[in-house]
């Protein structure tokens, strides 16, 4: 088990052929974007924001990828602390980003 970083995402990466993420932050997003481009391997993105989400299906060479889709970070929206996340949408997100995969 390690932390993913700019200096060890490609070794951690390279046996892998899909790369399902569910990551809450764009830092993150990037690095496993800029690798998924390196190696070649597809990526499955999702994100849920507010009252919606979305799921993107990289496939390097062939789509485009998260950094020409959003090449800098969306503007970060507080979340109030009293309100909830909505289960089923990320539920739905996640099980889009599956089927994809």
């Amino acid at each position: 088990m390690a932390d993913l970083t700019p200096a060890n995402a490609l070794d951690l990466l390279e046996t892998v052929d899909l790369i399902v993420d569910g990551t809450d932050n764009f830092e993150t997003r990037y690095l496993l974007n800029d690798a998924a481009v390196k190696l070649g391997s597809r990526g499955f993105y999702g994100a849920a924001v507010g009252s919606y989400g979305l799921k993107l299906t990289v496939v390097p060479g062939r789509t485009a990828c998260l950094k020409c889709i959003y090449p800098e970070p969306p503007g970060v929206r507080s979340r109030p602390a009293n309100r909830r996340r909505s289960r089923a949408r990320d539920h739905a997100i996640a099980a889009l980003q599956v089927a994809d995969a």
